[in-house]
């Protein structure tokens, strides 16, 4: 009986002309809607790749295409529901059903799924646009089937609701007004910005904050059985009302009662949902899980970790913060978060010091970090820093000439020199006429440019440290058998590297608007730990190029390298500049940047050989990913790799191509192809009806 009811409810929808239409506007909706959102993606795709946990074009599509929609279908469930009985009491046609042996339970799910399967073509067409993109790329399926079960089920529950109200009246108007309102309201729950208590706690029936996981692909068992309760509360209810009206000597307060019971029974099954909630990162790529790195950090730590959250109200950044802090809390129970509202409590933001744009701060056995800018990537390492034993020693030799760590020339590094203090990494001065001998306990000792020629003592002392397995970074941007330069042969020879004379010119690095002809600007690097996690170009100005020669015993990578487009040059940089072999200029691909490694019996040495150390320098520090690139330079050779060591898999539907053709196909097939068919068949059932 539930079948024929539920075919009867679908036919009678189907042979309706506004079904048709309502049908027609929804399918340009989604055209519109799905074209828009596919042009947007292949501006930004390149971005989205380079990210912690790269999002690919089904993540990209089901948060910004298809979790709207069902604000659509929330619309949409009602209107089509709101007739289901309403129509029948205006009609006086609700005593026939009322002496029908059919049960009431029978009659609602008949309509419900009646109306339900009249729904799903739609929504079925919405998730055909999404899933046609496997003609391009590789789909993330697990990821559109959690999405298209997000808006079934929302879909459900808003049909359901609709019926209930449908149930209470006669007028169809004020039976889609009140299922409206109340499903808005949910919908509001989710992006209200009050910090009342009372709105707060009923966060949970939002609608909004429901669908959320299933658009990302973080899958969670109460979600679902928020909407299957939403669905089974409202379809008892209706029951119920239809009871009431079938029985007339049942009173309204046993009809009150009942329904008091079926409300408490849903909310107690909900509260039972959440309380043993499963969660599942049913991505291909698992974006939502933490990387083997992020795990063995926090496996690493004894100590518990205060995370004060200075941020404002919206709750769309905290629930942000919060799902992150959840997953760290999986592993570590002892990170404790807490949120302080800058606009509620100033005094407490004030007395904490955080940035105006707000801050995450880290605290744990007297140390402290700090965050603004929060990722897995960003939250592990300074977790990491939090619990390392002592800081690391950076020695910059002075005397020379060089760029220094302290002192506030644009030529200097003392900007870098602070921030990378916030790390651990303590840089300092020392001059080896005044202190020629190198202590062990130096991770690194750093040679900022020099130009001035160095005493055969200071020399010695320099190879003896690195004889006794210390670490080097040497930024050379002179040409090592220059007779002006700071006289390092001994060090070049040791390493098997020269600096090439001539400044390094690349034509591509000018495609790109670079400042100045010797200004090199490089957004593709050799594979290597230090540049893995890069995003951003690296700017070298005024640039020198290195000659490697492979020695046994150590291990020679690059670094930084030029394309095919640059050359040494070794004329002025007036007029016309090319390239000119027979003036013993050197074309590329060039070599700005190598490291060396050792294997001793202490463990790794490592080197580090620049042709540059304006990258570094204040004025030039901010430029693209300079910055995180001397940071993770330096993690590197003072032994920090496991900050470097932060590895995501890539989204297999990262990378999508199309063709002018395939545009013009997609925008004629689903912007008006779609739409025009479904017209078509409102005016044939127009035309039937009136024949």
């Amino acid at each position: 009986m539930i079948g024929i009811i539920a075919r009867h409810e679908s036919v009678s929808l189907l042979r309706n002309t506004q079904t048709w239409i309502m049908a027609a506007l929804l399918a340009g909706l989604f055209g519109y809607q799905f074209l828009k959102q596919l042009e947007a993606f292949v501006a930004v795709q390149a971005q989205l790749a380079v990210q912690d946990h790269p999002v690919g074009l089904t993540g990209f599509m089901s948060v910004r295409y298809l979790e709207p929609l069902a604000l659509a279908f929330t619309l949409v469930a009602p209107l089509f529901a709101m007739r289901s009985f309403s129509e029948e009491y205006r009609q006086h046609t609700y005593a026939l059903w009322q002496s029908s042996p059919v049960s009431s339970l029978s009659l609602v799910a008949g309509k419900f799924l009646g109306i339900f399967l009249v729904l799903l073509l739609p929504l079925a067409l919405a998730v055909l646009m999404l899933n046609s993109m496997q003609f391009y790329l590789s789909i993330d399926w697990p990821l559109l089937a959690t999405s298209t079960l997000g808006l079934v089920l929302c879909t459900a529950a808003c049909t359901a609701c609709g019926m209930y109200f449908s149930s209470l009246t006669r007028h169809a108007l004020i039976a889609i007004t009140s299922s409206l309102a109340l499903l808005f309201i949910s919908w509001m729950l989710g992006s209200t910005s009050t910090g009342l208590l009372p709105l707060q706690s009923l966060s949970s029936l939002s609608i909004a904050s429901r669908l959320r996981g299933f658009f990302q692909g973080y899958l969670q068992s109460g979600d679902i059985a928020f909407f299957v309760l939403m669905t089974v509360l409202f379809a008892g209810l209706s029951v119920i009302r239809l009871d009431s009206l079938r029985q007339a000597g049942r009173t309204h307060r046993l009809s009150l009662i009942l329904s008091l019971l079926l409300l408490g029974i849903c909310l107690s099954s909900g509260w039972l949902a959440q309380r043993f909630s499963l969660s599942f990162d049913i991505t291909a790529n698992q974006r939502h899980s933490l990387t083997p790195t992020t795990t063995r950090v926090l496996q690493s730590m004894d100590s518990p970790v205060e995370l004060i959250a200075v941020l404002g109200p919206d709750p769309a950044h905290r629930e942000g913060v919060r799902a992150l802090v959840s997953r760290f809390q999986d592993i570590k129970p002892d990170l404790h978060l807490r949120f302080i509202n800058p606009e509620t409590d100033p005094a407490a933001a004030r007395q904490l010091d955080a940035a105006p744009g707000g801050e995450l701060i880290l605290r744990a056995a007297n140390r402290e970090q700090r965050l603004q800018n929060l990722s897995e990537r960003t939250l592990a390492n300074s977790l990491r820093l939090l619990t390392r034993e002592g800081d690391r020693d950076i020695v910059f030799i002075t005397g020379h000439d060089e760029r220094s760590p302290v002192s506030a020339g644009n030529d200097d590094w003392n900007r870098v020199a602070a921030e990378l203090a916030g790390l651990g990494l303590i840089s300092r001065e020392v001059s080896l006429v005044s202190h020629p001998y190198l202590d062990d306990d130096i991770d690194l000792l750093v040679l900022a440019a020099p130009r001035r020629p160095y005493f055969p003592g200071e020399l010695a002392s320099i190879v003896d440290y690195l004889a006794r397995g210390g670490n080097l970074l040497w930024m050379s941007e002179i040409a090592s058998d220059s007779p002006t330069g700071p006289g390092l042969q001994l060090l070049a020879d040791n390493l098997g590297v020269d600096t090439l004379p001539g400044t390094t010119i690349d034509t591509a690095s000018q495609a790109l608007k670079a400042q100045s002809p010797d200004f090199v600007l490089l957004d593709r690097f050799p594979a290597h730990p230090i540049t893995a996690g890069l995003t951003s170009p690296v700017l070298l100005p005024q640039a020198q190029a290195l000659a490697v020669t492979p020695l046994a015993g150590q291990h020679t990578q690059p670094l930084l390298q030029t394309p095919e487009s640059s050359w040494t040059e070794s004329g002025p940089l007036t007029g016309e500049i090319r390239f000119d072999e027979n003036t013993g200029e050197v074309a590329g691909p060039l070599l700005l940047g190598v490291t060396i490694e050792r294997s001793l019996a202490q463990g790794t040495q490592r080197f580090a050989v620049l042709g540059d150390a304006d990258l570094g320098a204040s004025q030039f520090v901010d430029n693209g990913a300079n910055r995180a690139f001397i940071e993770s330079l330096l993690l590197w050779l003072t032994g920090e790799s496991d900050a470097l060591e932060f590895v995501t898999q890539k989204a297999a539907d990262s990378e999508l191509v199309l063709s002018n053709r395939s545009i013009i196909g997609l925008t004629a097939v689903y912007l008006v192809g779609f739409p025009t068919v479904l017209l078509v068949g409102a005016v044939l059932v127009r035309w039937r009806r009136r024949k």
